[in-house]
């Protein structure tokens, strides 16, 4: 009788099978985000280096780097710095056509070594490729998007949601700012009376909605 045996699942290999030094998966060579996001957001039509950590790696897996950016149908490559704990795509204009879509999400990998292997992305790390003008249509959306989008309202011939680089300095409003020419939207909705029967003689309590947009 067998006593004090315990048998466990082997681990996984990690995706360079070609590397005989790794001996555990959580050794496996790997890319780690900067932050707490685990996707990086650039403007359509901005030009934007994406860094991250690289784990592990082995120093025959630093030659032959490649970024590569996978999202509407077609594949982007950029070129790389590399040191032992860090990786710099070198910076690529991220664009799409489509003027439908507010988001369109890149997936983001990369090769080396040899063979152009994958490095492991655990943490499923993205771009976020946005356009301001096509996420919201009117000023107050606008004003109160997440600030990592960078968005304000650019007033003129053809009001939009947009980026600063993108507006004339004289017409660009920032959060802070209060939009122009607030608008009522829709019918005002009829006013309810809620009278007090408890005999104490208390105040009628009125109350209206108002839809309104800036």
């Amino acid at each position: 009788m067998l006593r004090g045996l315990r048998v466990s699942d082997a681990a996984p290999a990690c995706s360079d099978q070609t590397t005989a030094a790794v001996q555990s998966p959580v050794k496996c060579p790997q890319l780690e985000t900067t932050s707490f996001d685990t996707d990086v957001v650039v403007h359509s039509g901005q030009n934007k280096s994406i860094s991250v950590r690289v784990a592990d790696i082995q120093p025959d897996q630093m030659d032959n780097v490649l970024c590569l950016f996978t999202y509407s149908w077609e594949v982007k490559y950029s070129t790389w710095k590399i040191t032992s704990s860090n990786l710099e795509c070198e910076a690529l204009q991220f664009e799409f056509s489509d003027v439908t879509l507010p988001i369109v999400t890149a997936q983001f990998t990369v090769t080396s070594g040899k063979n152009s292997v994958p490095l492991d992305n655990p943490q499923n790390i993205t771009v976020r490729i946005y356009k301001c003008g096509t996420m919201v249509t009117n000023c107050g959306q606008c004003l109160s998007m997440d600030p990592e989008y960078e968005c304000g309202w650019c007033v003129g011939a053809s009001p939009t949601c947009s980026l600063q680089t993108l507006c004339p300095a004289s017409d660009w409003l920032d959060r802070s700012a209060v939009c122009p020419n607030p608008q009522i939207l829709g019918e005002m909705m009829p006013m309810i009376l809620i009278r007090r029967h408890d005999g104490n003689g208390g105040p009628e309590l009125c109350t209206t909605r108002v839809l309104a947009t800036f």
